[in-house]
């Protein structure tokens, strides 16, 4: 059984890093002071049990031959320019090869998650209409066809918040605390 603990991406202004070492107590700062206003800031968070989101990326990525998503595996990393460009690339590859048929999810997610490994093709294509870009994922139910919505709903996010991000002229902090 895993933790339910949020993982954190937003935009910041170059010129807000000047001086700063990007640093755990640093983010937990700007959270703490940005957070109340934190739709108009970009702040975007997500939650999944163990970081299954996160995990099931990576793999996915892996298998597809798809670079420039390994940033999801780190505690704690500023994404520049180039780093937001390799993002939102392999993050279009991804959705492109994942989108209308049904990911390989790892044996410890489908076991962790009933009802994965039973959905069908048009179950997976349905949960990708469903999602959305959100500020909040935070699925009530983590198991089936919800948990499959919210993956998706997390990777049409975090895309957002990147290429929100590269329009702005500014870079993304993506913060994923341990518990």
């Amino acid at each position: 059984m895993g933790h339910n603990i949020p993982t954190f991406f937003f935009p910041v202004h170059k010129d807000d890093l000047k001086g700063s070492e990007l640093s755990e107590e640093f983010v937990q700062e700007l959270l703490g002071n940005k957070y109340d206003s934190r739709f108009d800031e970009g702040i975007r968070e997500v939650s999944s049990r163990s970081w299954w989101y996160q995990e099931t990326t990576l793999e996915l990525a892996k298998l597809l031959d798809i670079s420039g998503l390994k940033f999801l595996s780190e505690e704690l990393l500023l994404l520049d320019d180039l780093g937001l460009s390799q993002a939102s690339n392999s993050l279009a590859q991804l959705t492109s090869e994942i989108s209308s048929t049904i990911p390989i999810f790892s044996e410890h997610v489908q076991e962790e998650y009933s009802g994965i490994k039973e959905l069908r093709k048009v179950d997976c294509s349905l949960a990708y209409e469903q999602s959305s870009p959100a500020y909040e994922v935070n699925p009530s139910v983590d198991s089936g066809f919800e948990a499959v919505v919210g993956f998706y709903s997390f990777l049409k996010s975090l895309r957002a918040a990147i290429d929100s991000a590269l329009e702005n002229d500014q870079y993304l902090i993506y913060y994923r605390p341990q518990p």
